[in-house]
């Protein structure tokens, strides 16, 4: 669903217009904060505050494209921001704050840190495999090993993630994208017979 609201908000020009990417921002503003104060004052349907709280990061990940030119990444900003979501646990901002938080430091880690920490990039990238595989691995852990916290859930399932995701970019991945431009061309070719067939 929350893919779905990034292809709607494209399509309506976020990632064109200036004017319009800033209305339709202050609309998923004003749509997450009354969801929040109902949550509080009403009984909801489960599934809105859930999609509210994992709509966030995508909407935070889509700004921060957007105004990618403006977006400052520096440490004093993003220790600002850690020590912002310290001092706001327990409150009823500390969700947004914290997401903001955590969006802002994958960007800085992302963007600032160069050097050793960058050949790890030279492997493969396994960020798709592991983003597909984590879940599977997650709940293969919980159903084989019983409950578990979060945590320990997460440390259990990293090395098979990790191990997937290895094979699923060496074995299938890495293939597909080498031979991305021999199959546009295909599907090209084809496009024109058909419609020189017209």
């Amino acid at each position: 669903m929350c893919y779905g609201g990034v292809s709607v908000a494209g399509l309506l020009g976020f990632l064109r217009g200036g004017r319009l990417a800033v209305i339709l921002s202050g609309l998923y503003v004003a749509l997450y904060a009354g969801g929040q104060i109902a949550e509080t004052q009403m009984s909801l349907n489960p599934r809105i505050p859930l999609f509210l709280s994992l709509s966030l990061p995508f909407f935070i990940g889509m700004v921060f494209y957007r105004w990618r030119a403006q977006l400052p990444l520096n440490w004093l900003a993003g220790i600002a921001l850690a020590l912002g979501a310290a001092a706001l646990r327990g409150s009823v901002v500390f969700e947004p704050v914290f997401v903001l938080f955590l969006c802002y430091w994958v960007f800085l880690v992302g963007y600032r840190i160069g050097g050793p920490v960058r050949r790890y990039n030279e492997l493969g990238d396994y960020s798709y495999g592991v983003y597909i595989y984590a879940f599977p691995m997650q709940q293969a852990a919980s159903h084989f090993l019983g409950p578990q916290g979060p945590l320990t859930n997460m440390a259990v399932a990293a090395p098979l993630t990790l191990l997937f995701a290895v094979l699923s970019w060496h074995l299938i991945e890495r293939r597909a994208l080498a031979s991305k431009r021999s199959v546009a061309t295909w599907f090209e070719q084809r496009l024109r017979v058909s419609r020189a067939g017209l």
